[in-house]
Parts: C-alpha cells; structure tokens; sequence
C-alpha cells in the first residue's frame, strides 16, 4: 500500500511510523511535497513526494545547482539592464529606479506564488522557461526603447508620470513573473534530491551576487 517515495524518512519493518503515515497521505491526496524543509508539516521527519501524478526531476544535482545559480545571476544581470534602459528612456528620471524596483519585486512574488501553486514541474517545464525568460529580456529592451513612439513622447519632452509608471509596469513584468517561477521550479525540483530550500536560496543568491559584480 505504498503511496509515495520517501526521502531522508523513518520507516519500520511493517510500513511507516503512524505519526509520519498521516503526512504521507496529506502528500498524497494533495499531490504537494510536505514534511522536513516543506512549509507544509514541516516537523515532519521524513519529506514525502506523492508516488502518482507527479513527475520527479530526472536532471542530476549538478543540473539543479547551475539552473539555481544562472537564476540568480540572469535576473541580477537583466534587472540593471532594463533599469539603465528606463532610465535612457525617461532622460534620466531617477525616480524610475525606486519604482521600477518596486514593480520588479512585486511581479517576483506573484511569480513565485504561480510556481508554487504547481503540483510539481517537469524538467522540460523548466527548460521551457528558461528559454521563454531568454527571449523575454531582448524583447522588453526593444519595447523600451521603442515606448517614446509607441506612446506619441514628443523629442526632448518628459513623458507624462502616468506614461512612465504603464511602460515601466509593461517592460518589467514578463521578467519579474518569470523569475519568480522560475526560481520556484527549479527549488522544488533540487529539494527532491534531498536538498533544503535554504541552500537553493544560498545558491541563487551567489548567482545574484555574481551578477551585480558583473553589472557594475
């Protein structure tokens, strides 16, 4: 009567110890992670992956660690980016920078929220994104510095806040959703080798690091 893999848990001869059987099957009607290192059941001493409905990640852990890593350094590198261009844009308008940072975080979140809303990604789920994110950046640049016409800007004339806040929102909110999930992805698949999400945080954060240096 298996219904799930367990990774890092207790089993006894005859099955699963009763108190670790009840997340297991939370586990499984629910078709989420939950135990240790999950938000759900966290006191759990074994993480419990449904056994149906569910594809695990089939990439090595090396895999997980350079997509978590690229996460990081991509959105850092992208984000400085779209922001000089903005600023191009609105002829050097510093408030852009405040705001746009704010509008980037917020699309992360949601983009986060999306992804774990996900029962479980696929390995070509994520391949999929990380190339859908690739194309996204150039495309978001193009809009950029296209806004001044598209939104009839007249040559040496601020644009109107209103104009600047839509086009900011507009160019900013692709990437900010796509990192978001993609992180969120690419965290579930490396904690199903029995990792922890803090050390996925650790390591896209690295990336991150790496590309703020590489920015200045």
């Amino acid at each position: 009567d298996t219904l799930l893999e367990c990774r890092s848990g207790l089993f006894l001869s005859h099955g699963l110890l009763p108190n670790e059987r009840a997340v297991a099957q939370w586990a499984y009607e629910h078709k989420k992670m939950a135990g240790k290192g999950r938000d759900t059941l966290p006191a759990s001493q074994g993480l419990y992956l449904p056994g149906s409905g569910v594809q695990r990640g089939r990439l090595p852990i090396i895999s997980m660690i350079i997509s978590l890593f690229s996460i990081g350094l991509i959105s850092i590198l992208g984000q400085v980016v779209l922001l000089r261009e903005l600023n191009v844009s609105f002829y050097g308008v510093e408030l852009i920078y405040l705001l746009a940072l704010g509008i980037w975080l917020f699309f992360t979140a949601i983009g986060a929220l999306v992804g774990r809303r996900t029962h479980f990604p696929s390995d070509k789920a994520l391949a999929l994104l990380f190339i859908v994110f690739g194309i996204t950046l150039p495309l978001d640049i193009v809009f950029i510095r296209s806004s001044r016409l598209l939104f009839g800007g007249v040559p040496g004339a601020y644009l109107t806040f209103l104009q600047q806040f839509t086009i900011a929102v507009i160019s900013l909110m692709p990437a900010g959703l796509l990192s978001g999930i993609l992180f969120q992805f690419t965290a579930k698949l490396y904690v199903s080798k029995g990792r922890t999400v803090a050390i996925a945080y650790a390591i896209e954060s690295l990336g991150g690091l790496v590309g703020g240096l590489a920015a200045t």
